[in-house]
């Protein structure tokens, strides 16, 4: 698995890239805790670290 993301203006490219190795273990506990925490979520959240990682108000 890789993911990748590429920026830049003209003339400059700036390009950032994870591999993940053959599976997509590193992935799994990640998608279990959003998919956990999203049902008790009202509105819309911008970003899967304010899922996951929110601060108590």
């Amino acid at each position: 698995m890789r993911c990748e993301a590429g920026f830049g203006m003209p003339g400059e490219r700036l390009t950032v890239s994870h591999k993940a190795g053959p599976s997509a273990d590193p992935f799994v506990l990640g998608t279990l805790l959003a998919a956990r925490k999203a049902p008790r979520i009202k509105g819309l959240v911008q970003g899967m670290d304010a899922l996951l990682f929110e601060q108590p108000t």
